[in-house]
């Protein structure tokens, strides 16, 4: 399978509202080329190529401490994208390659966060979250190492997706 551009792919013919795209530039062309891309069509894209596949999980806020595996994917990935969502409260987003990482939380109407601490930041960064780094890269998936930063007794379950690039 060749390796295709992002910018290779077609445009959408209907344009949906501007919270709901992401901007992805070419900088090898002359001059830069843009296209606007929806986050469904880029996962979808990245399943059908077959250069990545999405598995889910779940994570209590108010889970232990400890390594969790993560597997299903049918490779080792070379990166990982992970979006995290409480629906009442926050959202992460974390990207990673096992040496590399960064993440961004939104918590209600704070800031918004982002760093290179941690591949994921989960729950509300001032009073009590969960974070995780990638431990390794596995044979059929990954190993997060979560770290429960959070005194706050809850039963808040995050909903977790992972794209996995090969």
């Amino acid at each position: 399978m060749a390796d295709e551009k992002i910018t290779a792919l077609p445009e959408l013919a209907a344009t949906p509202a501007d919270d709901d795209l992401l901007a992805v530039v070419d900088v090898s062309e002359t001059p830069d080329l843009t296209k606007k891309i929806t986050v469904s069509n880029l996962l979808a894209g990245a399943v059908a190529s077959g250069v990545g596949k999405i598995i889910t999980a779940t994570r209590v806020y108010d889970a232990s401490t400890g390594d969790v595996a993560y597997t299903g994917v049918g490779f080792q990935p070379s990166a990982i994208i992970g979006i995290g969502s409480n629906v009442n409260y926050w959202v992460c987003i974390g990207f990673g390659d096992g040496t590399n990482k960064h993440y961004f939380n939104h918590y209600q109407n704070r800031d918004p966060l982002g760093n290179t601490n941690y591949f994921m930041l989960c729950g509300d960064p001032w009073s009590g979250f969960q974070y995780a780094n990638i431990d390794s890269m596995d044979a059929d998936g990954f190993t997060l190492a979560w770290t429960n930063n959070s005194s706050v007794s809850s039963t808040y379950t995050a909903t977790l997706l992972f794209l996995c690039l090969k």
